[in-house]
């Protein structure tokens, strides 16, 4: 992982008011930054090294187009130690850097600069909020994708026991985050926190290999030899 960059107050380029702007709009704190993008400006940890905006080198292209992060989905609920961030391209953009602060939004760290549109980011700490966004930058300027965030929780999983002939307690899916779980005579559903289902046990009218795949449920129901999911539409 690359050395980060925090956000500070004070010495704000011009390179990064955007970017400051948009914090304060949503009730941030900080207000300043220590880098630019382009051969006129490097990072410094300490004091920006006293560069001013007047030597910033001008890009011809503007500032790069807005874009957007695609994952993980903002308010998301994830486990693990580490998460892959990633966004859409922004045209115009030379370089990518991906913010994160994960102490209630008071001030951000910054990773970078990364050529690709996305990022291992990690390890990550257990039963915290991550607010996270990612800035993309040229010679002209910068423009930020602005604020998610999602929340890391430790692995949990379902326990079963009992009759085991079709693997009802055997075939139980690991750990992942479930939020509803619902049995019947043969065959078990489970629906994950991120709206996709797993199922397992008997299945000789396709209870278990019929499942509909996606991430778009919200409940589901086991029946005898058939099951129902109902969809965040309100749909089955």
């Amino acid at each position: 992982m690359s050395h980060p960059r925090s956000l500070r107050r004070g010495l704000l380029p011009v390179a990064v008011a955007a970017l400051c702007l948009i914090a304060q709009a949503v009730g941030m704190t900080p207000v300043g930054a220590t880098t630019t993008a382009g051969p006129a400006y490097e990072w410094d940890r300490e004091d920006a090294a006293g560069l001013s905006p007047d030597t910033q080198a001008i890009d011809p292209r503007g500032d790069p187009e807005a874009f957007s992060q695609t994952w993980p989905r903002d308010a998301a609920v994830i486990t693990g130690r580490a998460v892959y961030l990633a966004w859409e391209p922004s045209v115009g953009a030379d370089e990518y850097w991906y913010c994160y602060d994960d102490s209630g939004v008071d001030s951000f760290d910054c990773l970078g600069p990364v050529a690709t549109t996305g990022a291992l980011f990690g390890p990550l700490d257990p039963d915290a909020t991550y607010h996270w966004m990612v800035v993309a930058m040229n010679d002209s300027g910068s423009t930020n994708a602005g604020i998610w965030s999602f929340r890391v929780v430790p692995e949990a999983g379902i326990a079963s026991w009992g009759y085991n002939i079709d693997g009802e307690v055997s075939d139980t899916p690991a750990a992942s985050i479930f939020v509803a779980v619902h049995a019947r005579h043969r065959h078990s559903l489970a629906l994950r926190a991120d709206g996709s289902l797993a199922a397992w046990g008997r299945d000789d009218y396709g209870q278990v290999s019929g499942a509909p795949a996606g991430s778009i449920f919200v409940a589901v129901a086991a029946g005898g030899e058939h099951s129902v999911a109902l969809r965040e539409d309100g749909s089955l």
